[in-house]
């Protein structure tokens, strides 16, 4: 899956999608293909003469099985998280997440205003949204991460627990990296990523205001 392509809520694993269509479907699918096995080896290979009914007995069960299997792989996640204190699935929480109903069509998208300025001096501004979810208060986390504690722009370092979560950060990268405010190291796949020129200035941005000293006043 691609960073365009990820999904827009970090709590992607709890979503209803997630937790029920997607085990319907798959206990689905895998009991229609136990159908049409069993189907076929009562027939054609103990030559029954209802090969219906074991077919569609063992295809119930499958499905059963199936999705009470789905499930408890599903809720399972939440409880090991909090016996080991492991965000596993990077949604910046550790257990079952709060319930935020509809917290995607709540949250505005936030657009940004970028100023470049051109090898001849001459500007250009570009107008671009960050991916829904991600604020400006994600940003401003970034820059003290990176500016203020030393630390690299690495998904490792700057998302997390208490940060923005891992899924967003990839959606933030890639906007930024459409955007020529950073760029990878190399040409692997897993080369690591760091801030152009630009990007610096543009995050520099989100620091919080130096305050004023007393020899200031």
């Amino acid at each position: 899956m691609t960073e365009q392509t990820q999904n827009n809520n970090p709590a992607f694993l709890h979503q209803f999608t997630a937790g029920a269509i997607l085990p319907l479907v798959q206990s689905l699918i895998t009991a229609v293909i136990m159908f049409v096995v069993v189907f076929i080896l009562a027939w054609i290979v103990f030559d029954a003469l209802d090969p219906l009914k074991p077919a569609a007995i063992i295809s119930v069960v499958t499905l059963l099985v199936t999705w009470l299997s789905r499930q408890k792989m599903w809720i399972s996640l939440a409880s090991l998280e909090l016996m080991t204190g492991i965000d596993i699935n990077q949604d910046g929480v550790i257990g079952e997440p709060i319930a935020q109903d509809g917290q995607d069509e709540k949250v505005s998208t936030v657009w940004i205003d970028l100023r470049k300025v051109g090898l001849k001096g001459s500007y250009s501004n570009s107008k671009f949204p960050l991916p829904k979810g991600v604020t400006e208060e994600h940003l401003a986390q970034i820059a003290h991460d990176m500016f203020i504690l030393g630390k690299t722009f690495a998904e490792t370092e700057l998302s997390g627990t208490g940060r923005i979560s891992l899924p967003k950060f990839r959606q933030l990268r890639g906007v930024m990296e459409r955007q020529s405010l950073c760029e990878k190291t190399g040409t692997a796949s897993n080369a690591p990523y760091e801030l152009t020129d630009e990007g610096e200035a543009w995050l520099k941005q989100y620091l919080p205001s130096p305050t004023p000293s007393d020899d200031d006043l």
